[in-house]
């Protein structure tokens, strides 16, 4: 437990840091840009994460259980992550090719300049790297070297973002100059870090393990896409519906928000191996005690999103000025939402480490397809309230559904 918490302290940490640096950009965001501006600049970050989402095919997911497989060599987990390299190469190779065939009609559609879409693509190839790197140092428990290179990336990029508000005459590219610019510098120094930690070996890279890789993440691409609608698509369809002026205060609160992201997915990485073990060791005992101490981070977590239904008003016009200026309702709706995301996180390592991804996709999706629908019609009748109260409730169905799933189908007690 000792070790468990040291290393959540760092990721923890690292996390506050990435949320207060984005915190802090985000009143100079919102003061330089028109409220259409900065909403384009939330689109064009949500294009990235989308991109990410389709093209890593959830090949680290791989490579992580394999890790952790009880008769998995050095030279085995080298192998995996050589075999990652070669399907993330093809799929770049095709989101590339059907990015640029089809770039004016998607520029059109999704209303941001055709360069934009290209830095985009860049940027999100960049992170692809970046990430790798962060995957095998949380797999070695390195949480101190993970810590500190996301953080770096993220405080950094804030940091240019500023400088480029105050240099740039077109204030609106600040910050898509900046997340090319220092994507771009990180990227080649993950390639390093790779080359020097010498964490790939493309010496017999066979079939099998290429096809073992595939098994577990092309199952979990529904639950990639369906993270994105969760997450992402649903920006585009709103504005589509409302427009970039009326959905920028629905944004603004949704970038506030993800502050709270930051601290489940601090708190998801260091618990996750330590769960691992646990489970590993297979203590009845043990097991009552997790979901014992799962329900009291639930009840807690319910606890704190009172708040925002009261004060969230207050805190975002504190945050972002006068003209973003939203109701109690809307910021508890997307607060209470993320709760839902983070409680979800807690229980969703038990299906991972059943290996029940093609569970965990059809629930995600599932609950994006849901957000989607539920988006659209809400968003039309009552506009960004609709659009706020369909994200909670999506976040909330996505939690009942992998709770009921791991009821009826993982071999875990539950508390009684």
């Amino acid at each position: 437990m000792t070790s468990f918490l040291k290393k959540s302290s760092a990721y923890l940490i690292s996390n506050i840091l990435n949320g207060l640096s984005l915190l802090f950009l985000l009143p100079f965001l919102t003061r330089f840009l028109s409220a259409p501006e900065y909403s384009q600049i939330v689109l064009f970050q949500t294009l990235i994460f989308g991109l990410l989402s389709f093209i890593h095919l959830n090949v680290f997911q791989a490579s992580n259980i394999k890790f952790f497989d009880k008769e998995t060599t050095h030279k085995d987990i080298q192998h995996y992550n050589s075999g990652c390299l070669i399907i993330l190469i093809f799929s770049i190779s095709f989101f590339t090719l059907l990015l640029l065939t089809n770039l004016s009609f998607i520029s059109e559609v999704l209303s941001l300049p055709e360069t934009w879409l290209i830095y985009a693509l860049i940027i999100a190839i960049a992170q692809l790297f970046i990430q790798f790197c962060l995957w095998q140092w949380q797999m070695r428990k390195q949480a101190y070297q993970y810590s500190i290179y996301n953080s770096c990336y993220v405080i950094l990029s804030s940091l240019f973002t500023l400088i480029l508000l105050y240099l740039l005459h077109d204030k609106i590219e600040s910050r898509v100059y900046a997340l090319l610019a220092i994507s771009t510098v990180f990227f080649l120094y993950s390639i390093f870090v790779i080359i020097k930690n010498k964490w790939l070996i493309f010496s017999r890279v066979s079939i099998s393990i290429i096809t073992d890789i595939l098994k577990v993440g092309l199952p979990l691409v529904p639950h990639s896409i369906g993270l994105f609608i969760l997450a992402g698509a649903d920006k585009f369809i709103i504005s589509g519906i409302l427009g970039l002026t009326t959905i920028s205060s629905y944004l603004v609160v949704f970038q506030i928000s993800t502050v709270f992201i930051f601290v489940f997915d601090a708190i998801n990485k260091s618990y996750y191996p330590w769960l691992f073990e646990k489970l590993n060791e297979n203590n009845k005992s043990i097991k009552n005690k997790l979901w014992v101490l799962t329900y009291i981070y639930f009840v807690l977590l319910l606890a704190v999103s009172i708040f925002f239904f009261f004060h969230g008003s207050a805190l975002i016009t504190f945050i972002a000025g006068e003209n973003y200026m939203i109701s109690n309702n809307i910021v508890g709706f997307i607060f209470l939402g993320q709760i839902f995301g983070g409680m979800y996180l807690m229980i969703n390592n038990y299906l991972f480490y059943e290996k029940r991804t093609l569970l965990i996709s059809t629930i995600t999706l599932s609950s994006g397809i849901i957000h989607l629908l539920l988006i659209s019609l809400f968003s039309y009748y009552w506009g960004v309230t609709g659009a706020a109260l369909s994200f909670c409730l999506s976040k909330c169905i996505q939690f009942l559904l992998t709770w009921f799933n791991i009821y009826k189908t993982v071999t875990i007690p539950f508390p009684h």
